[in-house]
Formats: C-alpha cells, sequence, structure tokens
C-alpha cells in the first residue's frame, strides 16, 4: 500500500519560487557574489529551489549585525510583559501556518508530514 501524497498548499509553492537571499538586521540582502546552492527534496532528488550562497564577507556582516543589535540592548532593555508579548505573537504566527512550515519541512527534509505537523503545532 502506497503513501498517499499530500496537496501542497499554493503558499509553499510561491514560497519556494522566491529568489531566497540572507535576512541580516532586519532586512533581505543579496550574498556578496552570484553562487546559489540547490536544495532538494531528499524523498524525490528533485530540486526545489535554491538559496544565496554565503561568504565569509556575509557571515562577518551577519555577526556584526548581530552584535550591534546585542550592544544597543534593544531587546533587554524591553519589560518581561512586552518581551512575553513579542513571543506569545511570534507562537501565534507560527500556529497560524503551521501547515505551510509542516509543508516545507516534508519537502525539505523528507520527513513524514505528521511528523512535521507535531512539530510545527499542527496535529492534522
Amino acid at each position: 500500500m502506497g503513501i498517499p501524497a499530500i496537496t501542497t498548499l499554493p503558499e509553499v509553492h510561491a514560497f519556494i519560487k522566491l529568489h531566497q537571499q540572507h535576512f541580516i538586521q532586519g532586512g533581505w540582502h543579496a550574498s556578496s557574489h552570484a553562487e546559489r546552492l540547490a536544495i532538494y527534496n531528499p524523498a524525490t532528488g528533485e530540486t526545489l529551489t535554491s538559496v544565496a550562497a554565503g561568504t565569509a564577507a556575509d557571515i562577518d556582516q551577519a555577526v556584526q549585525a548581530a552584535h550591534i543589535a546585542f550592544q544597543d540592548k534593544r531587546w533587554s532593555n524591553l519589560h518581561p510583559t512586552e518581551r512575553k508579548r513579542i513571543l506569545f505573537r511570534f507562537f501565534e504566527l507560527v500556529q497560524e501556518h503551521g501547515e505551510i512550515l509542516a509543508q516545507l519541512e516534508t519537502l525539505n527534509q523528507g520527513q513524514s508530514i505528521h511528523l512535521a505537523r507535531h512539530r510545527s503545532g499542527r496535529n492534522g
């Protein structure tokens, strides 16, 4: 008996088609060179998409941005109630988009959709 395939959501297809870049200091940035890395679906071997290949310069930029963010104490100076509100909102967004995240993980890792749904907070 074969395993039935899931119907992939349009949002999953749209995300896969994006020209993936690096997310640094709150924004999308192209790599310092044009090389891209293919991302494969391990269950089928097909190429899903490609992502920007990071360089040492890209890593330095990300580390410097993280260091600046740490030093400015924007997060640590927030009242605990405000940090809690932000983290709960993040949790709500993960739950709201859980099926999309689960499908992306299944395509990316080849794991069972049921396990991916469980890990994303969706059980259906």
